[in-house]
């Protein structure tokens, strides 16, 4: 019997180690699925709520590492939209401090561009630096090049990293 309730692809990189009991059977993927389009296959499935509770988890995980989420209900929104995002949250926070320092500020946010109707919006995670400009920029293309380049802009086309000074 097919459930009425919304399904999403399952990869298990988008969700943490902790959270392995959420999905509905113990049989690993048979491949994972990189976007929403694919077609879902008989019990590799997700459902909504499980999306929601990654969401907070990694708003939480965030928050505790020094990240402000600004415009919080957007992003929630846009996570939900656009899942395969999550999965390079998890991760942004350690590459951040691995080149600028643990405790680093940064604050995460969904930017709409007033020119484009239907914006659906893009998500930038700002480093908050008081670096001298030339130094942070050095260290972001470090990011760029060794990370989020050749990993991340494949698949999260509409999340980006970004430099705010103070």
């Amino acid at each position: 019997m097919q459930s009425s309730s919304i399904t999403f692809p399952i990869d298990r990189d988008l969700l943490p180690p902790w959270k392995e009991g959420v999905f509905i059977n113990k049989y690993p993927p048979r491949r994972t699925f990189p976007s929403l389009s694919t077609q879902v296959i008989d019990r590799e499935v997700v459902t909504l709520p499980t999306i929601v509770d990654n969401v907070e988890s990694v708003f939480n995980v965030l928050e505790d590492n020094y990240c402000e989420i600004r415009n919080k209900f957007e992003v929630r929104s846009f996570l939900l939209n656009q899942p395969i995002t999550i999965q390079y949250l998890w991760e942004v926070l350690s590459k951040v401090f691995e080149y600028f320092g643990y405790g680093q500020k940064t604050a995460l946010e969904l930017v709409f561009d007033p020119e484009i109707e239907n914006d659906f919006g893009e998500l930038f995670l700002n480093i908050i630096t008081n670096l001298d400009p030339e130094e942070a920029l050095k260290k972001l293309d470090k990011i760029d090049e060794e990370w989020f380049v050749p990993i991340v802009s494949q698949n999260a086309l509409n999340f980006n990293l970004n430099l705010e000074f103070v």
